[in-house]
């Protein structure tokens, strides 16, 4: 559950005929959460509340307090006790497209460094408590080396390659039939091997 900071307001509605005030209510809350380090403000109005209750309190705060608690359990980036762990693991990275595996690590909010921008393919290595993307470095003609890759870098590697593939597992390719820097001729067919 998170902390809130916030307001309830309860206003009565003008008649139709803009003289005086109806029987009907306005009801609202607004604030905003975490309390002492705020990322989210939300204002609820409730116009004519028809369950009994008119007041801010009892029915504007608790859509606010569901709204709240579901933002802060799916927002990882705002929960104090997990941003203040001592050491996170670092997740080990596949290597592959720079693009997807940077979208990865900014969502999670991972810290990572980038040696080459331009590169096509990158490996990722843990070191200095963040995630290095170095640069694959793939010769025309060789057989790349497709290990610690998944099966779709793999397979879309080997095609732009011109190599016939085959894939046995799941997972990570840990084994590859032919050996890396070996010539690409047309009869050569690479069987790839994977495990979680």
């Amino acid at each position: 559950m998170v902390d809130v900071a916030g307001k309830t307001g309860t206003a009565r509605i003008i008649n139709e005929n803009g003289r005086g005030y109806s029987n009907k209510h306005m009801a609202s809350f607004v604030g905003y959460f975490p309390a002492n380090k705020p990322a989210y403000s939300v204002i609820i109005v409730i116009n004519e509340p028809s369950a009994g209750d008119i007041y801010g309190a009892g029915v504007a705060a608790p859509v606010f307090r569901d709204i709240a608690n579901k933002v802060y359990s799916s927002h990882l980036r705002i929960q104090p006790e997990l941003i203040a762990q001592e050491k996170r693991t670092l997740p080990n990275i596949l290597n592959g497209n720079p693009k997807r595996i940077e979208t990865f690590l900014e969502d999670l909010d991972i810290p990572y460094e980038k040696i080459d921008k331009k590169a096509e393919l990158v490996s990722a290595e843990i070191k200095d408590d963040k995630i290095i993307l170095s640069p694959l470095t793939l010769k025309k003609g060789l057989v790349p080396d497709f290990r610690n890759m998944g099966a779709r870098e793999a397979m879309l590697l080997a095609t732009k390659m011109g190599l016939n593939i085959s894939i046995e597992g799941y997972g990570k390719v840990y084994k590859q039939s032919i050996k890396p820097g070996t010539r690409i001729h047309n009869k050569l067919n690479q069987k790839l091997f994977l495990k979680p």
